[in-house]
């Protein structure tokens, strides 16, 4: 058995605290369970959030899924304007020397010429066209009511000769 002194030596290195009374012992006790349930309800409360934050989530991810489908359907039916004011066509940056730069510009200016006659070409025809069936429709109408009027005229001969059928009268007009 070690001696006393090196016993007490060693338990002061170790700084084992003297030991407690039953009483102090319970009440610790008791403090774990309280903060025990505390911390339980803390971690319901959070479970609860993080429910209500992913089902957040998920209803964001399906709304930006149909934004991007529309974007994309909307993107898909706009119409590409060819005439955007790249002349070099890549949109990279290019060193800007030489006469082939300007033939480039001179070929492009004529060329937007080019796009914007054929479309003033294209509404004018369009415009003619217009123009043209409303002149038909007009003739159209013309005919309707010469026709018509030559049903009218054919009914009232029929009467007529239907009458001099009934008084055996030879008809003539």
């Amino acid at each position: 058995m070690p001696a006393p002194s090196q016993t007490t030596a060693a338990t002061a290195n170790l700084r084992i605290p003297p030991p407690t009374p039953l009483k102090t012992v319970v009440e610790m006790l008791q403090n774990l369970v309280i903060s025990t349930a505390r911390l339980g309800k803390k971690h319901h409360a959070l479970t609860d959030r993080v429910a209500a934050l992913q089902a957040g989530q998920i209803l964001n991810e399906v709304y930006c899924g149909k934004l991007w489908k529309q974007l994309a359907l909307k993107e898909a039916t706009k119409k590409p304007n060819p005439g955007a004011g790249r002349i070099l066509g890549d949109g990279l940056p290019h060193m800007l020397t030489g006469d082939t730069f300007v033939d480039q510009v001179w070929k492009s200016a004529e060329a937007q010429k080019e796009k914007e006659a054929e479309a003033d070409m294209k509404t004018q025809a369009k415009q003619a066209w217009i123009e043209a069936v409303k002149a038909w429709e007009e003739m159209n109408e013309e005919i309707d009511a010469a026709k018509e009027e030559h049903k009218q005229k054919v009914t009232a001969w029929e009467k007529k000769r239907d009458g001099a059928k009934a008084k055996k009268t030879r008809f003539s007009l």
